[in-house]
């Protein structure tokens, strides 16, 4: 995989033939009557020529990037202290609860993944019980959606009318496999925006694009059948990860701020030499921030692939 500079399966490509058109079919001024299929069919021959391979990847937080590449990489005092505080709730979480969440995973590479929801209305009666390790939970939580709102405004993401839909607090053993690409959620993702509060390293970070969001925007589909050029980009992206997804090493408190259309997936666990280090298992805050309060709208991955 290459540094980023410093369950469910559906189909969707995002907008009409305008705005899902590529930078290289955009550089072609393209004409509004344009289709989308000639769209795709230019991002599948650019990605395999190599013209694809020569994008450039999110090294810095700013706006500019964000517009660019929809995710960004931030960091802060605020943000360091947020880490620090989950790290210790997660630490305190009672072992027979992850252990029981384990051992609901049947099916690798999810049995060395775990999540815990931290939501008041969906979260686990056992978690509930522990009424000390629950109040903390839901004083960190304010501190927390306010540490992650003050960013989003500072990457040009006006977040005043989304909700807090979703908190998480995951877990990955060691041994935990390459996730699939997918996305976290179908509707209005690109209306949406998760954060993932990486709270102990040294560590890899999460798998993200390092083409633009232009090149990359044929992954993602609307609808449940695909043309047959889209299958093909799909397919060469998820055949050639490392060509079209970065990562980079991560430290306690940093944070990965994204749009629901950005794919993504986790690295497997141990694989590099920071994990090596690291020596424990992993603890990342997940936060999703949507118009709709529901609190299952990620409960299945978006895969692009049929058979991924």
């Amino acid at each position: 995989m290459t540094s980023c500079g410093g369950r469910h399966t559906c189909r969707v490509l995002q907008g009409q033939a305008l705005t899902v058109s590529l930078s290289l079919c955009l550089s072609l001024s393209v004409s509004l009557s344009l289709s989308l299929s000639a769209c795709v069919r230019a991002a599948v021959m650019a990605a395999e020529s190599g013209a694809a391979a020569s994008g450039s990847s999110a090294s810095t937080s700013g706006p500019i990037e964000f517009a660019k590449f929809n995710y960004a990489f931030s960091s802060s005092p605020a943000l360091k202290h947020q880490a620090d505080n989950w790290l210790e709730i997660a630490e305190k979480m009672p072992k027979d609860l992850w252990l029981a969440l384990f051992n609901q995973r049947t099916k690798a590479p999810d049995n060395h993944r775990a999540s815990i929801q931290l939501e008041e209305k969906s979260a686990d009666q056992r978690l509930l019980a522990e009424q000390k390790l629950h109040t903390r939970i839901q004083q960190a939580r304010a501190a927390t959606d306010a540490a992650f709102r003050q960013q989003l405004q500072a990457l040009g993401i006006d977040c005043t009318h989304l909700h807090t839909a979703v908190l998480k607090l995951l877990y990955t053993a060691s041994g935990a496999e390459e996730q699939a690409v997918h996305f976290d959620l179908q509707v209005k993702a690109d209306q949406c925006y998760g954060v993932l509060l990486y709270l102990n390293g040294p560590t890899t970070s999460t798998a993200v694009p390092s083409k633009t969001a232009a090149e990359m925007q044929p992954l993602w589909w609307k609808g449940t059948n695909a043309e047959a050029d889209e299958e093909k980009f799909a397919s060469l992206v998820c055949a050639k990860k490392d060509e079209f997804f970065c990562t980079r090493q991560v430290n306690a408190g940093d944070a990965l701020f994204f749009r629901g259309d950005v794919a993504h997936f986790g690295p497997k666990w141990g694989s590099s030499k920071a994990n090596v280090q690291a020596k424990v298992s992993r603890f990342v805050l997940y936060a999703l921030f949507s118009p709709d309060a529901s609190s299952t709208q990620d409960d299945f991955q978006v895969l692009p692939l049929k058979d991924a």
